[in-house]
């Protein structure tokens, strides 16, 4: 199964440039490290991405989180923290030129003042904090190539947690890059003087600073257990990776029609005996349904379906549900699980050779891969069709019941739901296309100064208490509207404005950026 490509519509307009905006920029491939023990529902593969100055290199997932998180160092030190697989070397040290650069954090953040969504859907408890930071994008891993970006707008988890529904919970030792680019600019006031930094997100300032020629990206998650290497690349994509006419979204969300089982070779492995394919399996209020709107995100370890969804998949695979966990357990005794683990379902390792394209801001389409080969025959070498045997192995009854974990029989949480273990084989590839429609951008014109920080017109000690999207350096109206998760928790929805007017810097006058070392302050 390939899920479908996903598209952005960029919202923020261009507000200036130092090195330049450039159209013609090539895609900028970001390095995959070997850790791929990372979580425990994983293992995940995680990018190695440079920060601060000099470069520490930190351990983080591909997120859709509204900023990116680092991980404290001494998150994982306190006696009530429990970390799964602590790594203090890939986690964030404050410096001495940090504290020269007089880079002041916010006040202690609520998890879900650093992100609603991540905070909802994980359960999350604990206490982090915003900062500045710089990042350095080195293509491939390449030490030599300098991408630098001052002034990011980053969280720094302090103490945040991800917990269960019976209360057990672990520390997070993981951080986030984040996708998104909706907005260009996050407002924050320091904890100290309640000076409020307006600061950029990451793929906005590496398209403004010309380093990728869009802020659109192809992500391939990849697995390590299927040994499918991951991929990422920053204003284009891997088209070997796209094996079928992706879909085109103009949302963070796309339009579910439907979930199904089926082969296309050999015996199945599923615990129920009915004729393939197996349809039907989107259901929801009790019924079956045409469609339903979802969320994909890579930062998330689990996908959240409708229980009688999940529900209704279960009864052909050999998991159970687990309501100390609200999740869905793989009974890993059972001989199905492992004949399931190991059947194709998303493009394998006999990928063909990266071939990598440019994803344009005035892109609409994205291609295929050229003759691409059927995503089945990726896996020839790997995987073999299973046979037809006499026996099945016995269903898992998962109807009715919310029972614990009983005898061992049933270990290692897997995903949230069990449709998810399309991720855990590598099949999720996303596309976020965003489009840029300043019209100084489209005729090469001369764009305003981007904004690393400015002034408040209130005095410091009136400071925001709140944290906001700047498309116009005002606060953002996030309306009524709120979307129920499958943990019973209600999140508002963002209302967001289709095509924001340029931003005029109202009280600084531009800043002379060029030439400015790492020593020097800013404020």
């Amino acid at each position: 199964m390939l899920l479908s490509s996903l598209s952005l519509v960029a919202l923020s307009t261009c507000l200036g440039v130092v090195k330049g905006i450039d159209h013609g920029a090539s895609p900028l491939p970001i390095s995959y490290g070997n850790n791929g023990s990372v979580g425990p529902d994983g293992p995940w593969l995680t990018i190695v991405q440079a920060v601060n100055y000099p470069d520490q290199f930190m351990t983080l997932l591909p997120s859709l989180s509204n900023n990116s998180l680092l991980i404290n160092s001494t998150a994982c030190l306190s006696q009530s923290a429990i970390c799964p697989t602590p790594q203090p070397d890939q986690f964030f040290t404050w410096t001495e030129s940090e504290i020269e650069n007089n880079k002041t954090p916010s006040e202690e953040l609520q998890p879900d003042e650093w992100d609603e969504w991540y905070a909802s859907l994980l359960n999350m408890s604990g206490t982090g904090q915003f900062f500045s930071e710089r990042m350095n994008l080195h293509p491939e891993g390449d030490n030599s190539v300098v991408n630098e970006m001052g002034y990011l707008v980053m969280g720094i988890s302090n103490s945040y947690s991800a917990g269960f529904a019976a209360g057990a919970e672990y520390t997070l030792d993981t951080g986030f890059f984040s996708l998104y680019a909706e907005h260009d600019i996050f407002s924050w006031p320091d904890q100290i003087s309640g000076f409020v930094w307006h600061n950029n997100r990451t793929l906005n300032d590496a398209y403004k600073l010309g380093y990728i020629p869009s802020v659109s990206y192809g992500l391939h998650v990849g697995s390590v257990v299927a040994n499918v290497t991951p991929s990422l690349i920053l204003g284009g994509y891997d088209s070997s990776r796209i094996l079928a006419p992706p879909l085109v979204s103009d949302s963070r969300s796309f339009n579910l029609t439907g979930i199904s089982l089926n082969v296309t070779e050999g015996d199945d492995a599923y615990a129920s005996e009915q004729a393939l394919p197996v349809t039907g399996l989107l259901q929801a209020n009790g019924r079956s349904v045409d469609s339903i709107d979802v969320f994909p995100d890579p930062g998330l370890p689990y996908m959240y379906l409708p229980r009688e969804t999940c529900d209704a998949i279960a009864e052909h695979l050999p998991v159970k549900y687990n309501s100390d966990f609200n999740l869905y357990f793989w009974n890993t005794e059972d001989e199905n699980y492992h004949k399931i683990l190991t059947s194709p379902h998303a493009p394998g390792p006999g990928l063909m050779a990266q071939s990598l394209k440019t994803i344009n801001y005035t892109d609409e389409n994205i291609e295929p891969a050229t003759n691409a080969p059927s995503w089945d025959s990726t896996w020839s070498g790997t995987l073999t069709a299973l046979q037809n045997e006499e026996s099945q192995a016995p269903v898992v009854d998962t109807k009715g019941s919310d029972d614990g974990v009983s005898g061992g029989g049933i270990a290692g949480i897997v995903v949230g739901v069990v449709a998810g273990v399309v991720i855990i084989a590598g099949a999720l590839f996303w596309i976020l296309r965003k489009r840029k429609q300043n019209a100084k951008a489209h005729s090469g014109g001369q764009e305003e100064v981007r904004p690393y920080y400015a002034t408040d017109s209130r005095s410091p000690s009136d400071g925001p208490t709140y944290y906001k999207d700047s498309p116009d350096l005002s606060s953002l109206d996030k309306g009524p509207a709120t979307r129920e998760t499958q943990i019973g928790e209600q999140v508002p929805l963002a209302e967001i404005s289709a095509c924001p007017d340029p931003v005029e810097m109202p009280t600084l006058p531009p800043q002379e950026l060029a030439g400015s070392g790492p020593e020097e302050k800013y404020k």
